[in-house]
């Protein structure tokens, strides 16, 4: 992550909440390695290239604004039926 990527989970963060940033972080993770992988399978980019991170941060706390509390309900849910 650089300045900007942390200088934008502070701005989810001031408007969203931490709950919000926890779920940025993770989903733009996740979405940001589906995308790395499948350029590095595609040879559309180099195993050892760089890929920005703040769009999938951008597209995580998008996903929050519409859908986080059902998200975070249905994950607490399923939290608490794991043995």
């Amino acid at each position: 992550m650089g300045l900007g990527d942390v200088k934008l989970m502070g701005a989810v963060g001031a408007f969203l909440g931490w709950h919000a940033v926890l779920f940025t972080i993770v989903g733009g993770a996740l979405v940001g390695s589906i995308v790395g992988v499948t350029l590095i399978l595609t040879r559309r980019a180099k195993l050892q290239g760089h890929i920005p991170f703040g769009p999938y941060l951008s597209l995580a706390a998008l996903a929050w604004v519409y859908w986080g509390p059902l998200l975070w309900q249905g994950y607490c849910h399923l939290m608490v039926r794991m043995p």
